[in-house]
């Protein structure tokens, strides 16, 4: 199958939809490496109002602000927040409420037939009911959320996401978004510097830290877009022939002082300095293993196991297969170890300490 071409872009718009998603997603905000100072800054600044219109909104489920990435993906350029608002303004609410469901979207749609999702919008009971028992009901947030959007109507719906958006872009990421965008574009200038030397695979793996994207037919398009809030989970999304990543940005983008050791090898230590972490690791040693077999063998609650398999990946320890459905259905993915960095952590690390050339005493 031919390769998808790939765009490295950031743009504001993207950041801002990563920012809500990370605020509404209460469960995943300890696991997030900007941190509950960040996260206690952007709510004084957003005020009680605010916050209470995009939890409405999102029913605490950070996938309602991934799924309308393809509307960002649209929006003229410069695509900052004032843009993507405008842009939604003048789109027709059905079409906005569809995509907040995930009816543009790939796995939403092996779910749940699209002439479902059309009807349940439209409020039709049965169809209703179809959605909600189909569109990933394991997940732990997804369904209250996708309930509460299913509730209202298009043009409610409509006026709430635009609500939430213009609200976020005056009140939070116009003071917020500067610094963010400055090491999201820094970090896509260098993957962009890349492409010309780099399969469109390879470049994705790469910039997502161990994603073994299988290309997909009708993608024409890959547009790779980092992200600082999200750190360290990657999200992505479908837009008519495009994919999106918005994956988390280098350590590196984030700039270092002379003498600092190398960013790689700090968060690769962190990883491996946590006992359940080695215990995965050598499991996957052995073979590939899903984020539900490896919870059912260790006995431990998926949300945990999910993040210290995202730790591990953006450590570049492990990579996952992509079956496309990733985000919507991680039950479905298989990670494995990366062999390889083992010995290269070791040698990076005798490399900073300068130990080479040291003899054994």
């Amino acid at each position: 199958m031919r390769s998808p071409s790939v765009i490295v872009e950031a743009r504001a718009a993207y950041e801002l939809l990563m920012s809500l998603a990370v605020v509404a997603d209460r469960d995943e905000a300890p696991a997030l490496e900007i941190g509950p100072e960040w996260l206690a800054r952007v709510h004084s600044l957003a005020g009680p109002e605010l916050i209470e219109s995009v939890r409405r909104l999102s029913g605490d489920c950070g996938w309602v602000f991934g799924n309308v990435l393809g509307l960002a993906i649209d929006t003229p350029e410069p695509r900052d927040g004032a843009a993507f608002a405008r842009h939604l303004a003048a789109l027709p609410a059905r079409e906005i409420h569809l995509a907040l469901v995930g009816a543009t979207i790939r796995p939403f749609r092996r779910q749940t037939p699209a002439e479902t999702m059309e009807a349940a919008i439209d409020g039709d009971p049965t169809a209703r009911r179809s959605f909600l028992r189909t569109s990933f009901p394991e997940h732990p947030t997804w369904p209250a959320a996708l309930e509460g959007l299913l509730s209202r109507s298009s043009l409610a719906t409509k006026g709430l996401l635009l609500q939430v958006v213009k609200g976020w872009n005056e009140r939070v990421f116009r003071h917020e978004g500067p610094p963010l965008m400055a090491v999201a574009e820094r970090d896509a200038a260098e993957k962009g510097a890349l492409a010309a030397d780099l399969t469109a695979t390879a470049l994705i793996d790469l910039a997502t830290r161990g994603w073994d994207y299988v290309p997909e037919p009708g993608v024409t398009r890959v547009i790779l877009a980092p992200s600082v809030v999200q750190r360290p989970w990657v999200t992505t999304c479908d837009h008519g022939d495009t994919r999106i990543f918005c994956y988390s940005v280098a350590d590196e983008s984030f700039g270092a002082t002379r003498g600092d050791p190398p960013a790689f090898l700090v968060r690769r230590l962190k990883a491996l300095g946590d006992a359940r972490r080695l215990l995965i690791l050598h499991r996957l040693g052995a073979e590939r293993r899903t984020l539900q077999e490896l919870a059912t063998e260790f006995g431990m609650p998926k949300t945990t196991l999910h993040h210290h398999l995202a730790v591990l990946r953006a450590a570049g320890l492990i990579r996952l297969r992509d079956d496309a459905s990733r985000q919507y259905s991680p039950l479905a993915a298989r990670y494995d170890l990366l062999v390889e960095a083992i010995p290269g952590t070791w040698e990076a690390l005798t490399t900073y300490l300068s130990l080479e050339d040291r003899p054994c005493e």
